[in-house]
């Protein structure tokens, strides 16, 4: 229990970071500084626990589905939300 809290508290912390650095790569796609914090973080959330539970939740195999799901469902989330939202 306490190492899923953990994880899915990495994958918040990982997924604002991702948001934000692919506002930053992909200018096109930026949502600003907090929309891109926000999205990352409701991406990071999901896609975290998703792929953290696919994997497992133990050892480093448990951690890197947090990460790596933080990563992916951020940028996901990033582009869902410029294919509902296009630019003004």
């Amino acid at each position: 229990m306490q190492n899923q809290l953990l994880g899915c508290l990495v994958s918040v912390i990982v997924g604002a970071i991702a948001g934000n650095v692919t506002g930053t790569l992909f200018t096109k796609l930026s949502l600003g500084m907090l929309g891109n914090s926000a999205a990352g973080v409701i991406g990071g959330a999901i896609g975290g626990i998703v792929l953290g539970a696919a994997l497992g939740p133990t050892g480093i195999a448990g951690w890197l589905g947090y990460v790596l799901g933080a990563i992916a469902g951020s940028i996901l989330a990033i582009l869902l939300v410029r294919l509902v939202m296009p630019e003004k």
